[in-house]
């Protein structure tokens, strides 16, 4: 983060904080995900398989957020607690993102609901893990870039416009993103700064 050290503290704790709600979304949106993919398709085991790496993923984002919230001074303070969380949330864009190419598939229904849990997992993340860009951007771009090429590759006009979409509304993310990381440098807010 290029905020001064106060600031930087204060988007860690907001991370932190705010760490149970993606973690909660997360695993709600993949079980649904899932449990759509079970329904519609004869052979749960792809989808059973995915709901494993997500729950892995799951776990160790857990653990690591109980271990800086009972030492939330120190890591607020150190640069590798921040790598931590965005190695962490790159194993789960990734695990969404392999989602996304595995679940897409010629039935309407299925692809809609498959992009659409993408979408809103990346959308979902904009204000948590935008605090820290890096861990958003480990989390959105391998969320969404697989999706994205595996349209484009199934060629058609209707793949290729849901392909321009993702792409589009990974830029608009990114962008609201950084807004947000930029908050700080641009207002005033006692409550963060002096927690």
């Amino acid at each position: 983060m290029s905020h001064p050290p106060r600031i930087r503290a204060a988007l860690f704790r907001h991370l932190i904080e705010q760490s149970s709600v993606s973690l909660s979304g997360s695993a709600i949106g993949a079980v649904l995900v899932a449990a759509a993919q079970i329904i519609q398709f004869d052979n749960p085991a792809p989808a059973l398989i995915w709901l494993a790496m997500i729950g892995t993923t799951f776990l160790i984002r857990r653990q690591l957020i109980r271990h800086y919230r009972q030492h939330l001074d120190e890591a607020a303070q150190a640069p590798k607690t921040l790598n931590s969380l965005a190695i962490s949330t790159a194993l789960s864009g990734i695990a969404w993102g392999v989602g996304g190419v595995i679940f897409l598939s010629e039935d309407p229904l299925a692809m809609v609901i498959t992009i659409t849990a993408v979408h809103a997992m990346v959308m979902g993340s904009g204000m948590t893990l935008g605090a820290y860009m890096p861990s958003f951007l480990a989390y959105a771009l391998p969320a969404v870039l697989p999706m994205a090429v595996a349209l484009a590759l199934r060629g058609g006009t209707a793949h290729l416009v849901l392909a321009l979409y993702s792409v589009i509304f990974l830029g608009i993310m990114i962008g609201i993103a950084r807004r947000f990381n930029r908050l700080p440098k641009n207002t005033v807010m006692p409550s963060a700064i002096h927690c």
